[in-house]
């Protein structure tokens, strides 16, 4: 009986700590709410009512089920689970969680703050991908880097899984994507990202199979070749037929082939509405004819692909003389509105004029327009999938976008990234290039990740 009084006095004592460690470290950064408030996520509560369990190891090792005075990560998720939920506490930790395998988080009803109670800098992930793949989960200020184990994805959002808020991520020097959402063992919907930065990695965000009712917004996108996001599906997942999202007021420096809605397959039709984002174009970068804010990207076929070569029907076009094809899905359909492409390549990255917001996204006086630009998207109807559309009226989306340019910029550039302890060296970095208009030839090449065990700046 003295054992376990001694045991629930040390529990207390650290939660104690881990408070008092929040409070102090709200000054350094902005704090995310303790629930999801935009987009479709807007609503989801996570780990509100359950019991708040602490982390007191960075060190990955595999769990034995017991989340007591040694709880690694993977104890904690034991935990949670058999507590139905719970928030995160880390026991004044900070610096590197390297990890063996991918992490995965798969507990409803959670709440992952990764700066609660942080030492210093707080923490970061190394090594394999974190996977969130839960409902109802609010999750902030995560770190994940240098990935080159497991998908290479940084971070995975992952069904079966209904109200996932995610924001103030930072992931960087992925193997593939930094934040990819789809493609798991069913259907992914109302999902939220805000305030990440997706940074020195080839593909910055593919949004694919199984997603539907997504918001990616106010997010930075730096030093990324291509997916600043892409929106697709190759098959149809958990039911879903169609994939509705908004890409809106996000900024995205230093890119090739930035935004791209895809038609992939005729099984799914993509509605996506991309609004208000500024686009700048890397000084360093050579290649200029796929320097575009929004691309269209629809699949091309033919009768042999769809029989005699071993690929799936749902690759091949509808109509191509594949009976086994579905015509009545496939198409892509993109309303883009607002978005501000800028030149840095011969000159100042944002003047302190914007254009006028018109019904038509455009380019600056810095650019010429190519014949792939959001403009020559066809407005004709999308009669013979895949194909991508144009279309003249906003979906109908949460939080809509009235920001002004410089609103815009200026927020995503204060708030964007794990901000909490305080903005790493890492997202400083990306923010100033973002600002100054440099950076790298792409693909960028893979920076150190920063030390946070010294004291925040």
């Amino acid at each position: 009986m003295r054992a376990h009084l001694i045991v629930l006095l040390a529990y207390s004592l650290l939660l104690l700590g881990v408070r008092m460690g929040v409070t102090s470290t709200a000054r350094h950064g902005v704090q995310p709410p303790g629930f999801a408030t935009a987009g479709y996520a807007a609503g989801v509560t996570g780990g509100e009512g359950y019991p708040t369990l602490p982390v007191t190891t960075l060190t990955d090792s595999p769990s034995d089920g017991v989340c007591g005075a040694h709880c690694s990560f993977r104890d904690f998720r034991a935990a949670c689970i058999a507590a139905g939920g719970c928030k995160l506490a880390l026991a004044s930790l900070s610096g590197n969680v390297t990890l063996a395998s991918p992490l995965t988080f798969d507990t409803p009803n959670v709440t992952l703050d990764f700066s609660a109670g942080a030492a210093n800098q707080g923490i970061q992930f190394l090594g394999f991908p974190v996977e969130l793949a839960a409902s109802n989960m609010v999750v902030s200020n995560l770190r994940v880097r240098s990935v080159n184990g497991g998908t290479g994805d940084c971070i995975s959002i992952l069904g079966p899984a209904d109200g996932i808020y995610l924001s103030h991520a930072s992931a960087s020097a992925c193997a593939d994507g930094a934040i990819d959402l789809g493609d798991g063992a069913g259907a992914l919907q109302n999902v939220t990202i805000e305030y990440a930065i997706l940074a020195e990695t080839d593909k910055a965000m593919l949004v694919s199979s199984g997603v539907t009712r997504c918001t990616i917004r106010r997010n930075l996108f730096v030093h990324v070749t291509t997916r600043s996001p892409a929106f697709g599906a190759t098959s149809v997942i958990g039911g879903i037929t169609a994939q509705d999202c908004g890409f809106d007021e996000s900024v995205v420096h230093n890119f090739v082939s930035a935004t791209e809605i895809r038609s992939n397959t005729p099984l799914v039709d993509i509605r996506v509405n991309v609004r208000r984002n500024l686009y700048s174009r890397g000084s360093n970068t050579t290649d200029t004819h796929e320097k575009l804010p929004v691309r269209a990207k629809a699949l091309a076929c033919s009768d042999a692909q769809c029989t005699g070569v071993g690929v799936p029907c749902l690759l091949c076009c509808a109509g191509a003389g594949n009976s086994t094809c579905d015509d009545d899905g496939g198409r892509a359909y993109v309303y883009s509105d607002g978005n501000v492409l800028r030149n840095t390549a011969s000159g100042a990255l944002w003047s302190a004029q914007f254009a006028t917001l018109t019904g038509r996204d455009y380019e600056d006086a810095n650019t010429t327009e190519e014949t792939n630009t959001p403009n020559s998207i066809p407005t004709a109807t999308c009669s013979t999938p895949p194909c991508v559309q144009r279309v003249a009226t906003p979906f109908d989306r949460p939080s809509p976008p009235t920001a002004s340019p410089s609103e815009i910029l200026s927020d995503v550039l204060a708030r964007a990234g794990a901000t909490s302890p305080c903005r790493d060296s890492a997202d400083a970095g990306f923010v100033a290039d973002a600002t100054a208009g440099t950076g790298p030839a792409l693909p960028a090449p893979f920076s150190t990740p920063p030390t946070l065990t010294g004291p925040c700046p």
